[in-house]
């Protein structure tokens, strides 16, 4: 049995779309009955499980980070060694292919974890802005608001578009090339057209970004294999 979300509409025809984090969502006629729609799920559990894979393979899967000397970390898709030093403030610099972490006593791994993420989520939150304001223009000419901006840790999605009008998107993006951020921001901006997967979504996702898919590969290989 495959649990669903059932919405009902005006339109003629049942569809089922399986969402980035597995959940499915079924949209039927409005007089469509529930043991037909049950049985259309059915049908397809095969092509749902298939879907559900597919997307399986694009979650976050960052190598777990043990926060010492010479480890490496990403920023925008490059690797740099990681500095531990003392200073008179708590701080992170980059420096060439260096992160520099200072410390005004001896840094332990939880320190060092802290200061790197609050480093990571000030860069994210700008750069993101900054992409976001950059490629809205084609979703400004349909006349759609602008969404407000979140960055958070999220463990299965990269990013996601409220009904209330939030895009959020995982901090983790800014380990990732520059590509592959814009790669995700459109992929969320046109959500706010096209809720689901269908064809209609991937068809504006392809006319805004035709080689989406090579930057969903990037993504892929740039932060699960790091």
């Amino acid at each position: 049995m495959i649990d669903y979300a059932l919405k009902r509409s005006k339109r003629k025809t049942l569809a089922i779309s399986v969402l980035p984090d597995g959940r499915v969502e079924v949209v039927a006629p409005l007089r469509a009955p529930a043991a037909a729609i049950d049985l259309r799920v059915r049908r397809r559990k095969r092509w749902i499980m298939k879907q559900r894979r597919f997307f399986t393979q694009f979650e976050p899967r960052l190598t777990p980070r043990r926060y010492v000397a010479n480890e490496t970390h990403l920023y925008l898709g490059r690797q740099y060694r990681l500095v531990l030093k003392t200073g008179i403030a708590d701080l992170v610099t980059a420096n060439g292919a260096h992160l520099v972490v200072t410390t005004r006593r001896t840094a332990n791994a939880r320190k060092t974890k802290a200061l790197l993420e609050t480093w990571y989520a000030a860069r994210a939150h700008a750069r993101f802005a900054a992409r976001v304001d950059a490629l809205f223009a084609p979703f400004a000419r349909r006349g759609l608001a602008k969404p407000k901006l979140a960055v958070r840790s999220l463990k299965r999605r990269w990013g996601s578009v409220s009904r209330a009008g939030t895009l959020t998107l995982n901090r983790a993006l800014i380990q990732a090339p520059m590509p592959c951020i814009d790669y995700v921001v459109v992929h969320e901006l046109c959500h706010l057209v096209h809720a689901d997967h269908g064809p209609k979504f991937f068809a504006l996702l392809s006319r805004l970004m035709p080689n989406w898919q090579k930057r969903k590969m990037r993504l892929e290989r740039a932060l699960a294999h790091e």
